[in-house]
């Protein structure tokens, strides 16, 4: 089942392994690059599958460590009949970590897995839970530590922290025949994370107040330190916090009347004050920066290949499908992990549908030339149904991406290879379909600057040369390779707005592996 969940509250591609048991992981597969036609959303660089295992000896472990570290772990696996077995795990830990406010982090994790083999089929069925909750120490100042104000292990928000659970249910069916073989994967998880961090302090809460009292995009002119621009005809608006002018300002510059302000310190001025008739309190710190962010979802989908083996070409064609239902995706002012009344940015239900197929096919031209072709094409369709109505929309694109990887053996155990795809990632939906920011509940952020805006999909491509020598004891791997995204799309999970970067040119890098495997 995929890990990285898009369209997620703190950030795209979100992933969260603490759900694995690695005592009861078979082994890893690796695909590096974009070069594989079974590799689609969020595998730019490559991907990897955890496989686990079927059977364990009966083994139980408890560790102790510094910082209240402790860690119980058992697994077993029973024999059911002649040809299934009952795999179970379990796992309860403890960690304080080096702060001076200890961390608290529990995790508590279970693992059930049913194998059955009959001939040339092989049935697994995998259920997991897992659940969490922390303290988070954030980053400080390093002026206060460099003052003694705090310790280097010192705090300056003490209600910082989270709690996440993951359940899933997953299916795995394998046959295998003279001709090739089939794979179906079926699976669902129920997953939330919901997390209090403040990283500013009062950076933002200075910023709120300036943005409704001198701010010349969104102050109230009640103030009279109000200068507002002059909005173009086109944009207009009208709101509760007051219009006209006061002291005057900038033409035809981005202004709006609809800034909501979180902090109940920040707006003292009464609805219907006069223009220039209120001197502003001094700013108070008295709201601060926290925000909570939620994401609870349940997403679920399925896999099948099926691969046909000839005398040089063996071809896999596979196809599947994802959904994420997401009712909650939010962003919230808080403070103690208490919302603010108008401290809601983001409290949305989005979906994310994906579609995709795929064929590849690995042909050997002779004993010593191997071409891999392949072609892969993706859907994916994107709603929102967005706190802010404007911000509710849908959209959808496709991408067909060509891959193709050529090999030339050297001997039985070196080769050079040359690698060549295109692939892409999905960008946050909310990205995609918002049209205006949440504060100024118009087209362009507090400082006038216009929301940036892009396809669900960015298309990458890479390349890659190289030289692999493997035996038994021994794998070497020397490369050089390029990798080019075309923008990012940049959903930023703090304050519920989006920036594009780049193009992303990662220019001929190269890379090197040594692998041994000892002798047992």
């Amino acid at each position: 089942m995929p890990i990285n969940l898009g369209t997620h509250a703190h950030g795209q591609g979100y992933s969260d392994i603490n759900y694995l048991l690695p005592e009861l992981v078979s082994y890893v597969e690796f695909e590096k690059g974009a070069y594989f036609a079974d590799q689609g959303d969020f595998a730019v660089a490559g991907g990897y599958s955890l496989v686990y295992r079927n059977t364990i000896q009966s083994t139980s472990t408890f560790t102790i460590g510094d910082f209240g570290y402790d860690r119980f772990f058992t697994a077993n696996s029973i024999k059911v009949g002649t040809a299934s077995n009952l795999l179970y795990g379990a796992e309860i830990e403890h960690d304080n970590g080096s702060y001076l406010r200890a961390d608290e982090s529990h995790r508590f994790n279970g693992l059930l897995r049913y194998s059955h083999t009959a001939g040339p089929s092989d049935l697994a069925i995998t259920g997991m839970a897992y659940n969490g909750a922390f303290n988070s120490t954030d980053q400080i100042p390093q002026r206060l530590v460099d003052e003694g104000v705090l310790s280097r292990y010192g705090l300056i928000d003490p209600s910082d922290g989270g709690n996440t659970y993951r359940y899933a249910l997953s299916g795995q069916l394998t046959h295998t025949d003279a001709r090739g073989a089939t794979k179906i994967n079926v699976y669902g998880v129920n997953s939330l994370l919901s997390l209090s961090s403040n990283f500013t302090y009062s950076l933002f809460d200075a910023n709120d107040y300036y943005n409704v009292t001198a701010n010349p995009v969104t102050c109230n002119v009640a103030y009279t330190t109000c200068a507002p621009n002059v909005a173009p005809p086109n944009q207009g608006g009208s709101s509760s916090t007051g219009g006209g002018l006061a002291m005057g300002g900038a033409a035809s510059a981005p202004r709006t009347t609809k800034y909501q302000s979180y902090c109940p310190g920040n707006t003292t001025a009464p609805a219907g004050a006069a223009p220039g008739s209120i001197v502003p309190a001094a700013f108070s710190f008295s709201c601060g920066d926290q925000r909570q962010q939620i994401d609870k979802r349940l997403y679920y989908g399925f896999d099948l290949s099926r691969s046909f083996i000839g005398s040089h070409v063996t071809t896999t064609i596979g196809a599947g499908l994802r959904n994420d239902n997401i009712p909650v995706v939010g962003l919230y002012r808080s403070n103690a992990k208490q919302h603010y009344p108008n401290g809601t940015l983001s409290d949305d239900h989005a979906t994310n549908t994906s579609e995709y197929a795929y064929i590849e096919s690995e042909i050997h031209l002779g004993s010593k030339l191997r071409v891999v072709p392949g072609l892969r094409f993706d859907r994916f369709n994107d709603g929102v149904s967005a706190y802010d109505h404007a911000n509710s929309g849908a959209a959808n694109e496709g991408v067909l991406d060509p891959k193709f990887v050529l090999a030339y053996a050297l001997s039985p155990h070196q080769e050079f290879y040359a690698d060549f795809g295109e692939s892409f990632h999905s960008n946050d939906a909310r990205g995609v379909i918002g049209n205006v920011d949440p504060q100024t509940h118009a087209p362009f952020d507090p400082t006038g600057a216009p929301l940036a805006f892009n396809s669900p999909l960015t298309r990458a491509s890479g390349e890659e040369l190289g030289y692999r020598y493997s035996s038994a004891k021994l794998t070497t791997t020397i490369s050089a390779f390029r990798l080019l995204v075309a923008n990012e799309l940049i959903f930023d999970g703090d304050h519920g707005t989006t920036s594009v970067g780049g193009p992303d040119v990662r220019k001929v890098s190269s890379s090197r592996t040594i692998s041994t495997r000892p002798r047992v």
